[in-house]
């Protein structure tokens, strides 16, 4: 059993999976910039993820990715790099979000 191919099996796995994650999960109550976003959450992982978002879910996504991938063999740089990377698109996809809500509200129409 290799552990390099698990390790690279585990990050591909998240990595296809943290698209729809995001989809799946609320808006943010405001805009976020999702520079910042990768940013804090490659500098300070989950940690920076949840001050920026103020939201204990995304501390949550983050920190069991972080876990996951330490404990498949997996740097725990790499899981810093995924808090960043799921930073990122959770900010695109939350302000995506906020913009199609606003855009269908009736005030909106109006």
């Amino acid at each position: 059993m290799s552990t390099k191919h698990d390790s690279h099996s585990t990050t591909h796995t998240f990595a296809h999976h943290i698209p729809k994650l995001c989809k799946e999960l609320p808006p943010l109550k405001e805009d976020k910039s999702p520079l910042v976003a990768a940013m804090l959450g490659f500098a300070f992982g989950p940690f920076g993820i949840a001050l920026y978002f103020k939201s204990g879910i995304d501390f949550a996504i983050c920190f069991a990715i972080l876990v996951v991938l330490s404990l498949t063999g997996v740097l725990a740089p790499i899981g810093w790099l995924f808090a960043g990377a799921y930073g990122a698109h959770r900010a695109n996809e939350s302000n995506r979000k906020r913009r199609q809500n606003t855009d269908s509200s009736p005030a909106a129409k109006h």
